[in-house]
């Protein structure tokens, strides 16, 4: 749970890097979230107005641009650049690439996106 709220504190940042954690956790739990709120919608007699329609829409926005930005810091933290988010254009070979990038290691040290955010900075030494 810490991993996701730390995503979602990010979610109109693209700079810096995420570690596995904080991507997985919050590519995951979005979904079940979405999942949730559409078997209430299916499963229950629930009248949805316009007013709960409009906060359902920017939830969803929200939750979509914290999963975007998620996939962007997550591929900083292995050295690409964030571009490489549009693989997911080519059908099956996107979809492929993003998941292999987003298992991969953490890249070691400081590259141009930052620090390593493995590396606990609150050490005292």
């Amino acid at each position: 749970m810490k991993w996701f709220l730390q995503g979602m504190k990010r979610t109109f940042e693209i700079r810096g890097r995420s570690r596995r954690k904080e991507y997985w956790s919050v590519a995951l739990v979005i979904p079940i979230i979405f999942l949730i709120l559409l078997l209430l919608a299916a499963f229950t007699d629930i009248h949805i107005n316009n007013f709960v329609a409009t906060i359902l829409v920017i939830l969803f926005v929200i939750l979509l641009i914290s999963t975007f930005t998620a996939l962007i810091r997550r591929l900083h933290d292995i050295g690409k650049s964030g571009w490489w988010v549009f693989i997911r254009l080519v059908p099956i070979v996107g979809d492929a690439a993003i998941f292999i990038f987003a298992v991969i290691d953490s890249e070691p040290g400081i590259n141009k996106y930052g620090e390593n955010p493995k590396i606990n900075r609150y050490v005292a030494r």
